[in-house]
C-alpha cells in the first residue's frame, strides 16, 4: 500500500533528525564563537571564509582567517610552514591551509623620505584619508580586490600594527651587515665583512634583536618568517667589491678572515707544505706560515667597479674553483650564524633565507647559503638584456662553461631550485615605467617606456612564476612610486609602485596583476 503524504513527511523528519544528530557534534568544534548571538551560532566549515577579505569560496572551499585555502590541508602547527604539494612546495597557514604569499614590499603609509625629511606619499595619504588608520582600511580593501595577501619585506612595526590580525607579514634583518667591515677592503654601499671574527655570534644576535619585529614574530602566528640578509653580492657578481678571497688577503697578518683563508687553502692543498698551492697560484711559499705575508693572489684587485670581480673569469679553472669554494664557505658561515640566532629566538619561525641579489652565483654557494634555510629568497629582477650589454660574449661563454647561474630570470629561478632542493620566494621583482625626460635611478633595473608595455611585461613575468611549482611566494617592489626628486638614502626615483605618489592605482598594471591573482588557486592548488 503506497504511503500517505503525511507518513512520508514524518519519515523525512525522522531521517533528517538522525542525520543532524550525527553531523552537529562533528561541526560543533568548528563553530565561530565570535559570530554567535544568543539565538544562534554561525557554523564555520571548509566551505566558509573567515579572512579579512571575505573571499568567496573556490571550488567549494573557503579561506581561513590567514587567507589559506581550505581545499589543500596539512596538519595545523600554529605557525606558517612549508610542505610538499605535488611536484613542488607550498606555504601552509597556522591552521594548516594552503597559502601563496603574494603581495608587495613596503606596504605602509609612510613612503620614501626625501632630502628635507618629508614624504610626498605620506602627505598625499593624510590629505586624502585624514589618518594612517583610515589609509590602512582603504588599502586593505584595495589589496583584497587585487588578490594580494602578504606584506612583503621592508615594513616597520607601526605598519604591521595597522594590519594586525588582517594581513600576514615578514621581517627583514641583515646578519652579514652586522659584522665588522674589512678596513683594507673597498668601500662602497656594501663593504666586505669579516665573518670569522670571534664575536660574530654576539654581533649577529644583537643586530637581530635590534629589530623589534623579530621578537614579535617569535610569538605572532601572523608572521610568516624572517629574511636574514639583503643582496650581499657574493662573487662572482657585478659591482660586488671583490671576492672575499681578495679582500681577506688585504688584511694584516693574523686577522680572522685571513687566518680562515689560510686554513681553507691548507685543507684543499694539504697541511704538510704549500707546494701544490704554489703551482696553482704562482707563489713561492716555503711554509704555510708564510701565507700571512701575502697581500694579493692573481690579478683581481678588490676594487669597486661595474665588473670588478668578474676578472676571475679569465683565470685558470683551479683558481676559479678556489675562489668559488671560499666564497661558498663565507656565505655558508653567515647562513649558519643567522639560522642559529633565529632558532635561539623561536625554532618554528621560518628562516626565509638571504634575499639573493641577481648574480651569476655558483651551485656551491647556493647550496651553502640555502642549507640552513627553510626557503631560499631571491630578488629576481629581469636584467638579462642589461647584463648582456655589460658582459662580453667571452665572459658569458665562460660563465656557462663554469656552470654559473644564468641572467635569464626564469631559467635562473629553476637553477636555484634545482641546486638547493628548497622552495623559492621571489622576494623582490618589478618592471618600472620610464620617467619622461629624467633618468631612472638606479640605471640598470628593468624598465619599459610606458604603462602599457610595463603592465604587459609584469603580467608575463607573473604568469611564469605562477607556473613554477617550487615558488611559494612573490613580493612586488614596492607598493608606492618613489619621489621624483629621489629618496633620501640613495636617490632612487623610480616609477615602480602598484600605486602612484598620490595613492592612485597605477593602471593597467594593477588590473593585469589582479586578473592573474584571481586564478592562483587553480594554478597552484586545485589540481595538486
Amino acid at each position: 500500500m503506497p504511503p500517505t503524504a503525511a507518513r512520508l513527511r514524518r519519515s523525512a523528519v525522522i531521517v533528517l533528525t538522525v542525520l543532524l544528530a550525527g553531523i552537529v557534534p562533528v561541526l560543533a568544534p568548528l563553530t565561530n564563537a565570535a559570530h554567535a548571538s544568543e539565538h544562534a551560532k554561525t557554523i564555520v566549515g571548509p566551505w566558509t571564509s573567515e579572512d579579512s577579505c571575505a573571499t568567496p569560496p573556490v571550488h567549494g572551499f573557503g579561506f581561513d582567517r590567514y587567507g589559506g585555502w581550505k581545499g589543500q590541508h596539512r596538519r595545523a602547527t600554529g605557525r606558517f610552514r612549508v610542505d610538499h604539494v605535488g611536484t613542488g612546495f607550498s606555504l601552509f597557514t597556522p591552521l594548516g591551509n594552503a597559502f601563496f604569499a603574494n603581495g608587495a614590499t613596503g606596504i605602509g603609509p609612510l613612503g620614501d623620505t626625501i632630502s628635507d625629511g618629508s614624504s610626498p606619499y605620506h602627505d598625499a595619504v593624510i590629505a586624502r584619508y585624514g589618518s594612517d588608520a583610515a589609509w590602512s582600511d582603504a588599502t586593505l580593501r584595495r589589496l583584497c580586490a587585487l588578490g594580494m595577501r602578504t606584506m612583503g619585506g621592508w615594513v616597520a612595526p607601526s605598519e604591521v600594527d595597522l594590519f594586525a590580525g588582517r594581513l600576514a607579514y615578514t621581517v627583514n634583518v641583515d646578519v652579514y651587515g652586522s659584522l665588522p667591515a674589512v678596513a683594507t677592503g673597498p668601500g662602497g654601499n656594501k663593504p666586505r665583512r669579516d665573518v670569522f671574527v670571534a664575536n660574530a655570534a654576539d654581533l649577529a644576535r644583537a643586530a637581530v634583536h635590534a629589530n623589534p619585529l623579530v621578537d614579535r614574530c617569535a610569538s605572532d602566528p601572523w608572521c610568516i618568517g624572517v629574511f636574514n640578509e639583503n643582496e650581499q653580492p657574493y662573487a662572482p657578481a657585478i659591482y660586488a667589491g671583490g671576492t672575499h678571497l681578495d679582500v681577506y688577503l688585504s688584511q694584516p697578518a693574523g686577522a680572522p678572515g685571513k687566518s680562515a683563508l689560510q686554513r681553507f687553502f691548507m685543507h684543499r692543498y694539504g697541511t704538510q707544505n704549500p707546494r701544490r698551492f704554489n703551482q696553482v697560484w704562482g707563489t713561492s711559499l716555503q711554509r704555510w706560515s708564510d701565507f700571512q705575508l701575502l697581500s694579493a693572489l692573481g690579478g683581481c684587485a678588490p676594487d669597486v667597479g661595474w665588473t670588478d670581480d668578474l676578472c676571475m673569469l679569465d683565470e685558470s679553472n683551479d683558481r676559479v674553483a678556489d675562489r668559488i669554494n671560499f666564497e661558498a664557505e663565507v656565505a655558508g658561515k653567515v647562513a649558519r650564524l643567522a639560522d642559529s640566532v633565529l632558532n635561539e629566538i623561536e625554532p618554528k619561525m621560518l628562516n626565509l633565507g638571504p634575499r639573493l641579489v641577481v648574480a651569476p652565483y655558483s651551485r656551491q654557494l647556493l647550496r651553502a647559503i640555502s642549507a640552513p634555510a627553510d626557503i631560499v629568497s631571491v630578488n629576481n629582477y629581469d636584467v638579462e638584456q642589461i647584463a648582456n650589454l655589460i658582459l662580453t660574449p667571452a665572459q658569458r661563454a665562460r660563465m656557462a662553461q663554469l656552470g654559473l647561474l644564468s641572467f635569464q630570470p626564469y631559467k635562473r629561478l629553476a637553477q636555484v631550485a634545482a641546486a638547493t632542493h628548497k622552495p623559492v620566494w621571489v622576494s623582490e621583482w618589478f618592471y618600472r615605467t620610464a620617467r619622461p625626460g629624467i633618468a631612472s635611478t638606479p640605471p640598470f633595473l628593468p624598465e619599459r617606456p610606458d604603462p602599457n608595455t610595463r603592465a604587459a611585461a609584469a603580467a608575463h613575468y607573473l604568469n611564469q612564476l605562477l607556473g613554477m611549482p617550487f615558488v611559494v611566494g612573490e613580493s612586488w617592489f614596492q607598493w608606492q612610486d618613489q619621489p621624483i626628486v629621489g629618496r633620501q638614502a640613495d636617490g632612487e626615483n623610480q616609477l615602480i609602485g602598484i600605486v602612484d605618489i598620490n595613492d592612485d592605482l597605477n593602471q593597467p598594471l594593477a588590473r593585469r596583476l589582479a586578473n592573474l591573482y584571481q586564478g592562483i588557486i587553480d594554478r597552484r592548488f586545485a589540481k595538486g
